[in-house]
């Protein structure tokens, strides 16, 4: 966009550009997340699937007792969403399922249900579980139980905010994710702990996970390309601070 100045030529509208280059960033920035929730999401709902079947059977998680962690109430809300889910699914292994064991079988097994699953209904199973099975998922991926619950939590939130299209890189989260203590894990903490307001948190649990879920995904590489991309859009907005780059939880990666 142009505007007519008092001499009468036509300059560029700064302001605007400004607008257009933050809508833009945002944009860039919101895929870059989602691919990543992506391959979060898969990685949770595979060791959930897996463990809780190899425990307890493939259509254990209908029994309350199996998720001891939800309320009666609770499991009976996490069951009701299951239904509605699996009703609204189109996926052919969802009707090749029913049809072939409709007759026996009123839900879907547990690696089949899974993928059909909202991010919403993954985190309430994951709080469902047994602590011991929380423990050794979460030991999977480096921290301890309440901290990963708090991410699935946190990146719930997140998922969300992508999903309709709204602001976030320089939102104050409402949602924060716990950072871990530094006696569990002291990388957080070097050389400085890791706030836990802003979009620079959640960029640090994303790249973490990552890590560990997909290092050769190239992810690290493509976020600070971004970065490069819009260098006019202070990084402190998004609560980075100087020197981000030389915390050990994103050397994690280099």
């Amino acid at each position: 966009h142009y505007f007519k100045g008092d001499d009468g030529n036509f300059r560029k509208d700064n302001s605007f550009n400004k607008i257009w280059r933050s809508y833009t960033f945002d944009r860039q920035l919101r895929l870059i997340i989602l691919d990543a929730l992506e391959r979060v999401e898969i990685s949770i709902k595979t060791d959930i699937s897996f463990d809780h079947a190899h425990k307890f059977g493939v259509f254990a998680y209908i029994r309350p007792e199996t998720l001891p962690n939800l309320l009666p109430r609770r499991h009976e809300d996490f069951i009701k969403n299951i239904k509605q889910e699996t009703a609204r699914s189109r996926e052919s292994f969802v009707t090749e399922f029913f049809r072939d064991f409709g007759d026996s079988h009123e839900f879907l097994p547990v690696f089949k249900v899974t993928e059909i699953m909202s991010f919403g209904s993954l985190l309430t199973f994951f709080r469902g579980l047994e602590s011991h099975e929380k423990k050794i998922i979460s030991g999977r991926y480096g921290v301890k139980a309440p901290v990963l619950e708090s991410w699935l939590l946190t990146l719930n939130y997140i998922r969300n905010i992508c999903a309709h299209h709204g602001r976030l890189f320089n939102k104050i989260l409402a949602i924060k994710p716990f950072i871990p203590y530094k006696k569990h894990n002291p990388e957080w903490h070097d050389p400085y702990p890791i706030q836990n307001h802003k979009v620079y948190s959640i960029i640090m649990v994303l790249n973490h996970l990552v890590q560990v879920i997909a290092p050769q995904s190239n992810w690290q590489n493509r976020f600070t390309d971004l970065l490069e991309r819009y260098n006019d859009i202070p990084a402190r907005v998004m609560g980075f601070p100087k020197d981000w780059e030389k915390h050990e939880v994103w050397k994690e990666g280099t």
